[in-house]
């Protein structure tokens, strides 16, 4: 019996291809890249910051703390997908 995945493909053993082939169609290496980057630098979760809260005991420094991890990952995830435009 076999079972669907997210996109329809067959689980067997087409899911790979079907999911490259649908990856490959809506999405360049330049945007894949920079995705990668934007949540490998973004803010890791909600429970780390709430932790920040409690050991500086100061909402600035959390807001800080937050607001920076979003502007790096956005910064670094644009200055990639500009590099992977020239490369690939």
């Amino acid at each position: 019996m076999p079972v669907s995945s997210t996109f329809g493909a067959k689980a067997a053993g087409t899911a790979a291809a079907g999911i490259s082939e649908i990856l490959a169609a809506n999405f360049t290496k330049a945007e894949g890249l920079a995705f990668i980057f934007a949540i490998s630098f973004n803010m890791p979760c909600v429970s780390a910051l709430a932790a920040t809260a409690r050991e500086t005991h100061s909402v600035k420094w959390t807001a800080k703390i937050g607001i920076f991890y979003t502007v790096a990952a956005l910064l670094i995830s644009c200055v990639v997908y500009h590099i992977g435009l020239l490369v690939f």
